[in-house]
């Protein structure tokens, strides 16, 4: 939208991304390190140490590459280990809008074609690579796991120009269809699975069918706007930083 207003600022891009991201995830790191001198052996700080400075440049998905498997019994106490996730976030919006801005320079028709191709690159690098190379590589690797944030892309895309209003039925069964894939994959999948994989495409359409179809009138949109869901939602970011570091020190409390 601000692109088609031309009124797109990469520095105003950057500045939403660090005030969305950083003044949690700062505070978080501050309790993590206060209880790291309480609970943790010296060898356990000195990596505890290097994972902060890895975790506030973006890069601790590399760092936890080479040294915590995340499905192994010793990731339990790894307090910054789940921001894996966030450096390769951080890593995709660092490029992404310096793509959109050449793209919209030489055609706009091409951002879903681009979008989609990336996308579409990205999810066969990861099915290469949960075949062919070490499960702990593919899970960190940015471009094995860039087709989950470019799938995000194209249902934005989507929404941009998808008229819902005149698909009510259809909204409904693919919306409550998106529903039972993430249910399936709580129930179903697990870390026995490669992942990401073929497998991890489950709950990612799941979750594009509710971002797209979702709409007024349709059952899984009354269900996800009840005041406890919709709270749930509004905090999950916290809770996603918050998770991972109470679990830690609670085992390293109760050794």
């Amino acid at each position: 939208d601000d692109f088609d207003n031309d009124n797109f600022s990469i520095l105003k891009f950057y500045q939403r991304r660090i005030r969305r991201i950083l003044p949690v995830l700062i505070l978080v790191i501050i309790f993590c390190t206060f209880f790291s001198f309480i609970l943790m052996t010296r060898t356990e700080i000195g990596i505890f140490s290097k994972s902060v400075i890895s975790t506030i440049l973006f890069f601790s998905n590399f760092f936890f590459w080479k040294t915590s498997p995340y499905f192994q019994s010793e990731s339990e106490l790894i307090p910054l280990l789940h921001t894996w996730s966030l450096s390769i976030e951080e890593q995709f919006y660092l490029f992404f809008p310096l793509v959109l801005i050449v793209i919209y320079k030489i055609n706009k028709k091409y951002i879903f074609i681009t979008i989609l191709s990336g996308t579409i690159i990205s999810f066969l690098i990861c099915l290469y690579l949960s075949l062919k190379s070490s499960g702990v590589f593919n899970f960190y690797f940015t471009f094995s796991r860039a087709w989950e944030i470019g799938a995000g892309c194209l249902a934005a895309c989507l929404i941009k120009n998808y008229h819902k209003k005149n698909y009510i039925k259809f909204n409904s069964t693919l919306s409550f269809l998106g529903i039972l894939l993430i249910l399936f994959s709580f129930i179903f999948l697990s870390k026995d699975q490669s992942h990401p994989s073929i497998f991890t495409l489950i709950p990612v359409i799941g979750t594009i069918l509710i971002i797209v179809f979702a709409d007024e009138g349709t059952l899984v949109k009354k269900i996800l706007s009840t005041k406890i869901l919709v709270f749930i939602g509004l905090i999950s970011y916290s809770l996603y930083l918050w998770h991972q570091p109470l679990f830690v020190f609670s085992r390293l409390y109760s050794d």
